[in-house]
């Protein structure tokens, strides 16, 4: 399935002073997730052979998208030094600190995700999920909240993939 990118001329900004929005990426019945473009460029995520992804908020849910890379020179490099595993992109989900992880292999552009991560993160096929600049070592794919809900009524456009 070939997605066409769209590069969109700004990112939306939801609410004064929140986070910015780089799109709004569908659970493909193959069960991968589109990073959007500027997401992508931004993250460097060219760079990452295999990303590290863990669960997201209890407010947000879905899940935020990191790398070695991103984490290792991050102060929550230690996840990586107690947990090797993270380096594999065949590792099983692992808990740390409340948060489940699991490295992946990036496929393109595409988050893939598997039947089990599917239900250890709470979504479905079909689901969209928000893509948003969350930190300068992670970017989160937001499932449901008070931000999600404001996109359904946001008056500009917000690039789909």
């Amino acid at each position: 399935m070939n997605i066409k990118l769209q590069i969109p001329i700004y990112m939306p900004q939801l609410n004064s002073g929140g986070k910015f929005v780089f799109g709004l990426s569908e659970l493909h019945s193959d069960l991968s997730v589109v990073i959007p473009p500027q997401a992508f460029k931004e993250y460097h995520v060219e760079e990452d052979e295999s990303l590290i992804i863990f669960t997201g908020s209890k407010s947000s849910g879905g899940f935020c998208v990191t790398s070695e890379r991103m984490l290792g020179q991050s102060k929550l490099s230690k996840i990586l030094a107690e947990n090797p595993c993270l380096r594999n992109p065949k590792s099983e989900w692992m808990v740390y600190k409340g948060r489940k992880y699991r490295a992946v292999k990036r496929n393109g552009n595409r988050v893939p995700l598997t039947e089990e991560d599917r239900r250890t993160l709470g979504i479905a096929t079909g689901d969209v999920l928000m893509c948003v600049r969350s930190s300068d070592i992670a970017f989160t794919f937001m499932h449901h909240g008070p931000l999600m809900e404001r996109s359904k009524n946001y008056q500009g456009e917000i690039p789909r993939y």
